[in-house]
Order: structure tokens, then C-alpha cells, then sequence
């Protein structure tokens, strides 16, 4: 961790940063540690300036006089993905493999017991059934579908993306 003379409100803080404004902060004069998350799966972060009001934030409210009027923020709850199933081994053992995307590179589908998963650059994730050949990918809100290719199609990626860039669906074909 590193301090960089960092002070939020007069407390001296420690800290490690992640990508897209993820960190551990540490402020030991407040016996507190606090550690920020964000979905940077979708190249969605959260701008340092964000992160420093938050932390400003937790430290009045852990020290400071209540708020005349505190209102909470209305948080929307994570998408219900849906049904998930469950399939025999036997259906998924064609997906299996190496997988090329053109700028994410190689990918693998593997059998972890019952559990299929994905390794990417990234880490490796859950995929949950929806259909035969439609899975959910662990903490990123959309599906990958798996469809048999022809020729230069094989063990290849291909990614359906919104004006934000965000990938909408992902196909993979064995």
C-alpha cells in the first residue's frame, strides 16, 4: 500500500488500487478500512474524483454530526437472469476448448466438476445454463451462446456490443 500524502478530510489514508477506481483504503487514525468495488467487466469505472466524495462521505458520517435530513440512495437491484437449468455432462462436452476472440484473445472452456467455466485474460468464471446451448457468464450480465461453426468460423469469438461498448451477447463457436 501507499500513501502519496493522501488525506481525505484531514485523515491520512493507506491504499492499493485496482482498475477502474476498485481499491482498499486504509485510514488507521479512524480505525477503519474501506474497500470500493466496480463492475469493470463492461469497461464501466468510477472516476477518482467519485471515489475520493465517497470516501469524504463515510468519514463524516463515521465522526461527524448526523445529517439534518439524510435521504438515502435508491439502488437498482441486479437483473434476475432468469431460469437456469441443469444439463448432463454429456451435451456440453463439444464446447470444451480454446476459443480466439480478436482482441481478447484466447479463451477456455473448461469442466470443473458439474461446472462449466470460462478462463479469459481476466480470471475465470461460472457459465449457468439457460438452454442447451445459452449459458450466463458469472458477473457479467450477459450470455454466451454456443453455435457449431463452419471453416474459418471455428473456435472462434464473435461479440454483439451497444454504442457504449458494452457487449450485449457473446457467441462462441465449436
Amino acid at each position: 500500500m501507499k500513501n502519496n500524502d493522501r488525506n481525505i478530510d484531514g485523515s491520512p489514508m493507506f491504499y492499493a488500487s485496482g482498475a477502474g477506481g476498485q481499491r482498499i483504503c486504509v485510514f488507521p487514525e479512524d480505525d477503519l478500512v474501506v474497500v470500493h468495488l466496480a463492475d469493470t467487466y463492461q469497461n464501466h469505472n468510477v472516476p477518482e474524483e467519485s471515489v475520493q466524495e465517497l470516501l469524504g462521505m463515510i468519514l463524516k458520517a463515521r465522526v461527524g454530526e448526523p445529517a439534518a435530513e439524510p435521504q438515502l440512495e435508491t439502488l437498482s437491484p441486479p437483473a434476475n437472469p432468469g431460469p437456469m437449468m441443469t444439463l448432463p455432462r454429456g451435451k456440453t462436452a463439444v464446447y470444451l476448448g480454446e476459443y480466439v476472440h480478436p482482441f481478447l484473445g484466447t479463451m477456455t472452456v473448461q469442466q470443473r466438476g458439474d461446472q462449466l467455466t470460462l478462463g479469459t485474460n481476466i480470471g475465470e468464471f461460472n457459465l449457468y445454463p439457460r438452454s442447451e446451448n445459452t449459458f450466463l457468464i458469472e458477473d457479467m450480465n450477459f450470455n454466451v451462446e454456443f453455435e457449431k461453426g463452419d471453416g474459418d468460423q471455428k473456435r472462434q469469438v464473435k461479440t454483439t456490443m451497444n454504442e457504449k461498448r458494452e457487449i450485449l451477447k457473446a457467441i462462441m463457436y465449436y
